[in-house]
């Protein structure tokens, strides 16, 4: 099958130069998280600082994956299961369980895509357990994909037989098998619509980003792709980033749901797999959801131009929108209403790094006021320009670097390829609010044979800030290119 092909295939061909196509083996891991492009990285917790991967990473227990704008990655498990993770994605992975302890490995997807190549365990119990907002999904030996966002959660089946998945909404207990596609609409999961469809109809960006922006399932799709969820991961999007919301710090999703939508009443009904697709829900009578769509990058220079779409079915009138404070953001709605369906964009300046909020109201019903942050690029202050060099070891500098709004998270890591022959640089002091000086501290050249064989950059300093892009990050190459103390730019030998 052409999406299990990609798995195996096309993902590791993207992957070649990271080379993380091999299988976690036994001395690493047993959860292996590796960067296949774009920005990668992880979180502790759902609170502490992004830190960036430039390769592979043993995850730990409960930490979070992270993917940034047109970023990829794929997480194995010691079991030799898989999962791609898509663009704008953030996933939480628990402890790993092997199928014979009888505990399930739980996945819980805060927003994003995954596409899941899970091993079949022996026996029939599922050890498996994905999360979102509205369902619980067990799985058993299958391969899909999983789509959640601001709207709700999709499950797709590729190969699943009867019993590999099973989904929990609220009261209800749905089971899909290979062809079909689950979608699961509303914030509340005991309130939620669902509903079945074959796989030939589905046309989400957010699946199609794993088969090149291809559609897996047909190759000449008649209608536009759209992700139902608004998950803002894959190719037309227009999504800055995954999970945004109050405090996320990068471009997402402010939604409010009508009152028709918000108590729709009971879900609709399910048939069995063996019976065919449910009926879809039925239109609702009011005005259907409100969504403002946010995109920017939250790393940027200013003043930064923004257009942000909105809309929202069964309109009744124009929405109005308020953004706040003007140092920071200016707003104006442009907008139309025609046959009950409201269109528009708001425009307006991000003019400085800070927090600000957007709030508004349509149809009679209000959209939250939502706090977002945006910040500015990380730049060098001190010293004025790189690289920074070193002629004499050992000694030491001290770097500043900057990230605004002042207090912003700044880390520091540093990495001196060539092995046994490498530099000998540490820092000290590498993590901590901006503005940030830390210390580096050049204890031992290069070993090599002679200065004409000296690296141009013996090491690179990474610093991380936070939000997304390339701005987000700061690469500072360093130099050591002589002890000074006459002595060769050999490591001196133990006698």
């Amino acid at each position: 099958m052409l999406v299990r092909r990609l798995g195996a295939g096309a993902l590791c061909f993207l992957a070649s130069v990271s080379l993380v196509c091999d299988r976690v083996s036994s001395e690493s891991g047993d959860k292996q998280l590796a960067r296949v492009k774009g920005i990668v990285g992880y979180q502790v917790s759902a609170t502490s600082a992004f830190k960036p991967i430039f390769g592979r990473l043993d995850l730990p227990d409960d930490a979070f994956a992270v993917t940034k704008p047109n970023a990829a990655a794929v997480l194995r498990l010691k079991d030799s299961s898989e999962i791609d993770i898509g663009e704008n994605t953030k996933v939480q992975v628990g402890a790993f369980n092997p199928a014979e302890s009888g505990n399930q490995n739980t996945i819980i997807l805060n927003g994003g895509a995954l596409h899941f190549n899970i091993r079949h365990p022996q026996g029939g119990q599922s050890n498996y357990r994905f999360v979102t907002a509205t369902s619980q999904i067990a799985v058993r030996g299958t391969e899909g994909f999983l789509i959640a966002g601001a709207n709700g959660t999709q499950v797709v089946c590729v190969s699943c037989a009867a019993g590999d998945v099973s989904v929990q909404v609220g009261s209800q207990t749905v089971s899909i098998v290979s062809n079909q596609t689950l979608t699961i609409l509303g914030s509340n999961p005991l309130t939620a619509t669902t509903s079945i469809t074959a796989n030939p109809t589905i046309n989400n960006p957010a699946v199609n980003q794993f088969n090149g922006n291809q559609n897996p399932f047909s190759p000449n799709p008649t209608s536009q792709g759209v992700d139902p969820t608004n998950s803002f991961s894959g190719s037309g999007t227009g999504a800055a980033g995954a999970g945004a919301s109050a405090g996320a710090g990068i471009g997402g999703v402010v939604t409010t749901v009508g009152a028709a939508a918000a108590a729709g009443g009971v879900a609709a009904a399910v048939a069995s797999s063996n019976k065919g697709p449910a009926p879809s829900p039925p239109p609702p009578s009011g005005p259907g959801t409100l969504v403002l769509q946010l995109s920017f990058p939250a790393a940027t220079t200013f003043p930064f131009q923004f257009t942000w779409p909105f809309s929202q079915l069964q309109a009744t009138g124009n929405a109005t929108f308020a953004c706040s404070p003007p140092n920071v953001i200016t707003c104006t709605a442009n907008q139309q209403l025609a046959n009950g369906t409201l269109n528009g964009a708001l425009s307006g300046t991000l003019n400085a790094a800070g927090s600000f909020t957007v709030g508004g109201s349509a149809s009679g019903y209000t959209l939250p006021t939502t706090t977002l942050h945006v910040f500015g690029a990380v730049t060098l202050m001190n010293p004025a320009s790189a690289p920074i060099s070193f002629n004499q070891v050992p000694s030491s500098q001290q770097v500043t670097v900057s990230q605004a709004p002042n207090g912003s998270t700044l880390t520091a890591s540093i990495n001196c390829p060539g092995g046994s022959t490498a530099a000998n640089v540490t820092l000290s002091g590498a993590a901590g609010p901006s503005p940030l000086t830390f210390t580096v501290t050049a204890n031992s050249a290069p070993n090599v044979t002679g200065a004409a064989q000296a690296p141009p950059v013996a090491c690179t300093i990474n610093v991380a800030g936070q939000g997304d892009g390339p701005r987000a990050s700061l690469s500072i190459p360093v130099n050591v290119t002589s002890t000074g103390l006459g002595i060769s730019a050999h490591r001196r030998r133990p006698i």
